[in-house]
């Protein structure tokens, strides 16, 4: 199924269309506090839109596939533990056919059986104040479930967060202008002498116990189908075949085939952060896999799309959509007392909980600093130092670069921190070849000043590397690379002075570029905090080839 057809992009069109209808719907119940008659006038326009040919169809069609993916996705429920407001939804979601039936039934229904033309006086004398009740509780039940599943939905969006209080007010207005107008036009319209004949209020009411009369049955009959398969999987999992969980900060478990680790985690109460409650529409229940991955299942269309989102490598799963079928030890990546509704923007950056990929590391450094700076004024050495780094500044970001830190003197840069082929190897080297140019030119002008001529190695090394924001909060928090591939930058830049050399970088970064190598020096080094040697590749410039 293409990308866009997936069950959670159905549910959540679906689910937008049928919120857009009732809004309306209550607009126009709302206009009852300025008369029935407005409230008509009104119907005549939002009614005469949903009553068009394609606003019906796309209308019925979302009712259709709402109702029946949330029969399917209640039906493979095998946990009843879930958070409160997921409870709700799914409460209010089984209630809500029960009052529609009757709302149907005495106006749609009896207008269609009965041939009873449509007008809210009407309405509200057949639904005031017998089913006054009943009304008001299916509106507010039918707000309450739409404004759950499109926060669901929404929440792990960036700009939500910054739009709460204005969708607060309008989720709080609507149905109370709803309820204001239902019931000034109710007790308007009872107070009007009654609008259907005595023959025609019989066939009204015929027409209504028909089709309750057909509707109830049905629906009991479906909720009956539904509890025999639920009883029918949980007498299948007494007798399926079981299966180790291990979690590495946690217990381990044996539990049957079928759930999914979001729902083993819940049913054994085990705390696993889930902002979108399961609907694959956010990573916060992502986890690694540490041992066991290849006896799991490849993920569905939904998770794969969401992981390749977040350019999460291929051990890690979303728990809400991996069903285990064999032994796994998994680490949950996102503590669950952290997720915080005012944090989930924030949660929600993959480079939070940490991202492994492969980049190209660069450190930076200026030779004989320290004997520059005895030798000239502190001011002159600062200005100087800060347009050094500056110049070297802008010609990382040209090539795509990000600045990880500055060191004095000297700095670290990342490249290929956006998932390229060839781990940004490329980019670094431009940026190297664009430095030194800049370096040339600082010297022409602040040879005379400094009375000495600036000179810097650069280490390049491509690698994989462990990509997170460091920093504890979202306003303070810095993208950096930690690992292995770091330290041997660093390294690497330490031996220009070995070799007397403008840079120093691995063969994986020259190979991955594409690199000509023909004017460089190779060497065979043995590396600080590296088991194996490396094949380094000493560059004296990059202005008349490697030479």
């Amino acid at each position: 199924m293409r990308a866009w057809l997936d069950e959670r992009t159905l549910r959540l069109a679906a689910g937008s269309v049928l919120f857009a209808f009732a809004t309306t719907h209550f607009f126009n119940a709302g206009m009852g506090i300025f008369g029935v008659a407005v409230a008509d006038q009104v119907r005549m326009v939002i009614g005469g839109f949903w009553g068009m040919l394609i606003p019906s169809i796309v209308l019925y069609v979302s009712f259709t596939i709402h109702i029946v993916l949330a029969l399917r996705r209640f039906a493979r429920r095998r946990t009843w533990r879930m958070p409160i407001v997921e409870a709700v939804q799914t409460g209010f979601g089984l209630l809500i056919p029960l009052l529609l039936i009757r709302h149907i039934a005495a106006n749609k229904a009896v207008e269609k059986l009965a041939h009873i033309d449509a007008t809210y006086a009407r309405a509200y004398q057949s639904l005031w104040p017998d089913l006054a009740l009943d009304q008001s509780t299916l509106l507010l039940m039918v707000w309450i479930h739409g404004c759950i599943g499109l926060t669901m939905a929404l929440r792990p969006k960036p700009w939500f967060r910054k739009q709460r209080l204005p969708l607060l007010a309008f989720a709080v207005a609507v149905p109370l202008f709803g309820l204001c107008g239902f019931v000034a036009g109710g007790r308007e319209a009872r107070a009007r002498p009654p609008v259907l004949t005595a023959d025609a209020a019989l066939s009204a009411d015929a027409a209504y116990r028909l089709s309750t009369g057909i509707a109830y049955p049905a629906f009991y009959f479906i909720l009956a189908a539904i509890a025999a398969l639920i009883l029918f999987r949980a007498l299948h999992t007494l007798r399926a075949r079981r299966l180790t969980i291990r979690y590495v900060d946690g217990p381990t478990l044996r539990v049957p085939t079928g759930p999914t680790l979001l729902e083993i985690s819940r049913r054994n109460g085990l705390p696993h952060a889930s902002v979108c409650g399961g609907k694959a529409r956010c990573s916060t229940c992502r986890v690694r896999v540490v041992e066991g991955l290849e006896s799991q299942p490849a993920p569905e269309q939904a998770e794969r799309r969401l992981l390749a989102k977040i350019r999460a490598p291929e051990t890690v799963r979303l728990a809400c959509q991996l069903h285990p079928t064999g032994d796994i030890t998994v680490q949950r990546l996102v503590d669950a007392g952290t997720v915080r509704e005012r944090d989930d923007a924030f949660a929600q950056d993959p480079f939070h909980w940490g991202v492994e990929r492969t980049i190209t590391v660069m450190f930076a450094d200026i030779r004989g600093f320290t004997t520059i700076s005895e030798r000239n004024f502190l001011f002159d050495v600062v200005f100087v130092l800060n347009r050094f780094q500056a110049d070297m500044s802008a010609a990382i970001e040209k090539n795509g670069g990000r600045i990880d830190k500055y060191l004095g003197d000297g700095l670290m840069a990342i490249f290929g921190v956006d998932g390229l082929a060839d781990g940004g190897a490329r980019q670094a080297l431009a940026a190297a070849r664009d430095m030194e140019v800049a370096v040339e030119k600082l010297n022409h002008e602040f040879n005379a000043l400094l009375g000495a001529t600036l000179r810097i190695g650069i280490g390049l090394h491509r690698g994989p590397a462990l990509m997170g924001r460091i920093g504890g909060s979202p306003g303070r928090a810095a993208l950096t690379a930690l690992g292995d591939t770091v330290n041997t930058a660093a390294r690497l830049e330490e031996m220009t002075k070995t070799f007397s050399v403008f840079c120093v970088a691995s063969n994986d970064c020259t190979d991955a570029a594409g690199f000509d190598v023909s004017g460089a020096v190779a060497h065979h080094v043995a590396v600080r905090g590296r088991e194996a040697g490396l094949t380094v590749w000493a560059i004296n410039s990059f202005r008349s080839g490697t030479s």
